[in-house]
């Protein structure tokens, strides 16, 4: 970065802590002396700071305090604390503040804050809580489940790649949900670093539709994610009335949602089936999830009585030299394969390390030209075709 970003203080108090953190970064200058908030709004308005660090426990925040103190400026606010407040980060989040750090202040954390500022300066919708601005522009929604009963299958991989193509190629407004609460990976898989999860959104007492957008975070412009639990126990906090709630709230903001839900039929993955227009069954070529796929389409048939036309079947890693053949699994299963993807080497892993999607970090793999190819058959081309921006372009910057 070749210019310093500007940072202020809003406190009484010293912050030693934040200030001698601050000064072993080279891409910070701090302003002093501290100041308070009318002087803050005074510097806003001359559009001159970057980052400003409000104290939470002086000023407690409310509702759009944070939008206030911004100004329309793009002014990265985030609130600090003394101590953890669950209650007051709650309220830091309500009042649409980028960020809720505690003593002690570490480098690494005010390093992703800085960064983050940098990028909200040159894409100010790119990052952050979402807005009611961000809602879907209206028309029918969408909710795509990606599940299997076979840990391994690349599930998870494929649901955040799927979502990421899908927002591109239609351009559309599309969340991502995790609902494999006690080990999901959508927010390690996309390389975003939450604000919040949906723990905090069910634990936080008001009403879950309104209260939705201050929980999700994006990953661009198009696509948002609402992250599982930090900690797996929390996974019991989440009940299939919460899910029910979620589902319709996202449904009403967003054109697609993407779930992906854990490896087993419990009440809040039956939930999140049950409120999908598509369920996308992932399988890979071995005997074991075969003879798993066999077993989730006789319970979605028989027990969830689910149609035949909301059932899909994924077969990852179909390139597999030594795996079952697609017209033996058709056959075993007594069910067409709807989508095949290849494993392409080592593509994936090497975007997992990146921390890039596979679509976006390897368009021309074989991989991802089968994401893209899914999600076109599932995007409304139509819509497509009628955005602002020519659909050839944005075919040709996703492939």
């Amino acid at each position: 970065m070749d210019n310093k970003q500007l940072a202020a203080i809003v406190s009484t108090k010293e912050w030693a802590g934040l200030n001698q953190a601050l000064a072993r970064l080279d891409t910070i200058e701090l302003l002093s002396p501290l100041m308070n908030v009318e002087e803050l709004k005074r510097e806003t308005s001359r559009e001159l700071l970057d980052i400003v660090f409000v104290d939470a426990d002086e000023y407690i925040p409310s509702d759009g305090d944070a939008k206030v103190l911004a100004n329309g400026s793009g002014l990265y606010v985030v609130f600090i604390s003394a101590n953890e407040n669950p209650p007051l980060m709650k309220k830091a989040m309500r009042a649409g503040a980028k960020d809720f750090i505690v003593e002690p202040f570490m480098k690494e954390d005010l390093e992703d804050i800085v960064e983050s500022a940098a990028k909200q300066r040159t894409a100010p919708h790119a990052e952050g809580i979402v807005t009611d601005a961000d809602a879907n522009a209206g028309g029918p929604s969408k909710t795509i489940a990606f599940f299997s009963t076979k840990g391994g299958a690349g599930k998870s991989i494929l649901a955040a790649n799927f979502a990421v193509a899908l927002s591109r190629v239609e351009s559309c407004k599309v969340c991502l949900l995790d609902l494999d609460l006690q080990f999901g990976d959508l927010a390690l898989i996309l390389n975003v670093k939450p604000h919040a999860t949906i723990t905090d959104l069910v634990t936080g007492g008001g009403d879950i539709a309104e209260e939705l957008p201050a929980y999700l975070t994006r990953f661009d412009d198009n696509l948002s994610i609402l992250p599982s639990p930090v900690k797996p126990e929390e996974a019991e906090l989440i009940t299939p009335a919460h899910i029910e709630q979620i589902t319709q709230a996202l449904s009403a903001r967003f054109k697609y949602v993407i779930i992906d839900t854990t490896t087993t039929f419990h009440d809040v993955s039956i939930m999140a089936l049950d409120k999908s227009d598509e369920v996308f069954l992932v399988a890979t070529p071995i005997i074991l999830s075969v003879k798993n796929l066999k077993g989730m389409l006789k319970v979605m048939k028989e027990s969830l009585e689910y149609p035949d036309e909301k059932i899909k079947i994924v077969l990852n890693r179909c390139d597999s030299r030594f795996g079952i053949s697609r017209p033996d699994i058709e056959k075993l299963s007594n069910r067409k394969i709807d989508y095949m993807t290849p494993s392409d080497g080592n593509i994936v892993v090497q975007s997992l390390n990146r921390g890039v999607p596979t679509v976006v970090g390897y368009k021309n793999s074989k991989f991802s030209k089968a994401i893209v190819k899914m999600a076109r058959s599932v995007a409304d081309v139509s819509a497509a075709c009628s955005a602002k921006t020519p659909f050839w372009k944005k075919w040709f910057a996703i492939r």
